[in-house]
């Protein structure tokens, strides 16, 4: 009897923890610097009334739930954002280019401006070897090439 009670609280709890994990973030990394890139969010719309998606601290981009879907507020898409699409519960965003470095994609959700849910996931930039930094590195490994022989 005791048994059976510890599995339903543990089934319950197994439950609430599904529903919980409410939002997600697929983006690529790491991408080289000045490229355009994209992300795609994905939300459980439960209880939410918005969502909101910042980049790098900034916010580019705030959607309305209505009817079960997001419906994106156009003057509130920053000019970062080259394009976006929305379908039911996801988002994605293709952006303009970013300097080396690492930057967030941050993705919340709200109910009456209570954070529902908060996902951060990291996009790494890296800045590309120059020209004469490549050629100096093909000099080296073809002169090392030389000694091996």
């Amino acid at each position: 009897m005791l048994k059976e009670k510890y599995l339903v609280v543990l089934i319950a709890l197994v439950l609430l923890s599904v529903s919980v994990a409410a939002t997600g973030i697929n983006v690529d990394s790491p991408l080289m610097q000045g490229t355009q890139w994209s992300f795609e969010a994905e939300f459980s719309l439960d209880n939410v009334d918005e969502v909101r998606i910042f980049v790098a601290g900034e916010q580019v981009l705030i959607g309305i739930v209505y009817g079960g879907e997001i419906q994106v507020i156009d003057n509130t898409v920053s000019s970062k954002v080259i394009d976006y699409s929305v379908s039911e519960n996801k988002v994605v965003a293709i952006l303009s280019g970013m300097s080396a470095g690492t930057h967030s994609v941050e993705a919340k959700t709200y109910d009456n401006s209570n954070i529902l849910d908060d996902i951060i996931s990291d996009v790494e930039f890296f800045q590309p070897v120059s020209r004469s930094e490549q050629d100096a590195l093909q000099n080296q490994v073809s002169s090392l090439e030389g000694t091996v022989t």
